[in-house]
């Protein structure tokens, strides 16, 4: 049996699921723009599809799940137009590194999802570039991460109102 998502608001938005909100409160913490299910697709294989977030500085859209990602939701994001982050993590963390289906860089090389650390980004330095930024095979460890804007994300109390 799956988890029951509780629908929940927050900046007036009416999100499905609790983790969608606390996504939203990190990613205002860290400072990137969002917009809740702005747009839906009909992809090239004919599903219908609602990405999450589209994260407009970012160019990027972003899917929330609380598991990884299976073959057919990863298949999803895959087929958009843009970029897609697959956030699978049942609260939002800062030291990990996010999966990201494709980007187009300067040379319009693409690059995508595999078992290694490439195809991964860090949000928090994504943010700080306007763009999404990719470890190349670099350890996550080397970097001073601030832990502020999950810590804000988990403790925000939606059933009173707000965040702290």
């Amino acid at each position: 049996m799956g988890l029951l998502a509780i629908t929940t608001e927050y900046k007036g938005y009416k999100f499905r699921s609790r983790l969608e909100a606390r996504w939203a409160v990190f990613f205002d913490a860290l400072g990137i723009e969002w917009e809740y299910e702005v747009e839906g697709f009909v992809l090239p294989n004919g599903q219908k599809y609602l990405p999450d977030f589209w994260l407009p500085a970012m160019g990027s859209y972003a899917e929330v799940k609380p598991k990884l990602f299976t073959k057919k939701e990863y298949t999803k994001c895959s087929l958009l137009e843009h970029c897609c982050l697959l956030l699978d993590t049942n609260t939002p963390i800062v030291k990990n590194a996010y999966y990201c289906t494709k980007i187009f860089d300067e040379d319009c090389f693409s690059h995508y999802i595999s078992g290694i650390d490439y195809g991964r980004v860090i949000l928090e330095y994504s943010q700080f570039k306007k763009r999404l930024w990719f470890l190349f095979g670099e350890s996550i460890k080397t970097y001073h991460l601030d832990i502020r804007p999950e810590i804000l994300a988990k403790s925000a109390r939606f059933e009173f109102g707000g965040i702290p």
